[in-house]
């Protein structure tokens, strides 16, 4: 039961690490264009372009905000179903164990009983 805890608290490490990384490698990918599109408007660029950089930025920071809600509920959805999984699991093994130590109790009686009758 510990293994299987501890199994657990790893994939869920792992997959954090993995969203994390998915995340980080967004978001260095909208700044490297922002900083692009600064760099074009800083420039001294026609107001006209510059005005289209500064759209193009607010599109990219929208896409990024709607990037980040989604790897968040995909992430919640996603430890929503391990939970799910692993509760399963922890009720099933609760009544294999159950099951078992009824059966050990009952061994227990029959085997002390019939000792008993012998003496």
């Amino acid at each position: 039961m510990e293994a299987q805890r501890i199994s657990l608290s790893q994939i869920h490490a792992a997959q954090l690490e993995l969203l994390q990384e998915e995340t980080d490698t967004c978001t260095r990918s909208l700044d490297l264009k922002l900083q692009d599109l600064r760099h074009q408007s800083g420039q001294g660029e026609q107001s006209g372009e510059s005005a289209s950089a500064s759209v193009e930025l607010q599109r990219l920071k929208a896409e990024a905000q709607v990037k980040q809600l989604q790897l968040e509920e995909s992430h919640r959805q996603e430890m929503e179903r391990l939970r799910g999984h692993y509760q399963q699991q922890a009720a099933e093994i609760e009544e294999r164990y159950a099951t078992e130590l009824f059966v050990l109790q009952q061994r227990l009686q029959e085997t002390t009983g019939a000792q008993t009758y012998y003496r």
